[in-house]
């Protein structure tokens, strides 16, 4: 089930991670070589992806954003799919320091 959000200030590792306050959709992912005993997962997804943006998906979603799988580098989603990327891609306070 899908869960809408924003992306808030939380803890990581005893260090202060900040949010922006944008919103996300954060959806179960289905991994592409599941294991016996491995924990369910949820991804924080932008809702909207803009393939203008420069960077390819990261993720294709089923209808209704229940559930999604990681796009491995130039693969596209199925018919039945819709692009998404993952927020640690977009965030301002997540992306990676010069």
């Amino acid at each position: 089930m899908k869960r809408k959000t924003v992306c808030e200030h939380r803890e990581v590792g005893g260090v202060q991670s900040p949010g922006c306050g944008a919103p996300i959709v954060l959806v179960l992912v289905i991994p592409e070589h599941p294991r016996k005993g491995q924990a369910r997962k949820h991804v924080p997804l932008d809702p909207v992806y803009d393939p203008e943006c420069g960077t390819p998906p990261s993720h294709a979603v089923s209808i209704g954003w229940t559930t999604c799988r990681p796009l491995p580098p130039g693969e596209t989603p199925a018919p039945s799919e819709t692009a998404a990327l993952t927020h640690f891609a977009t965030c301002p306070h997540r992306r990676p320091r010069p």
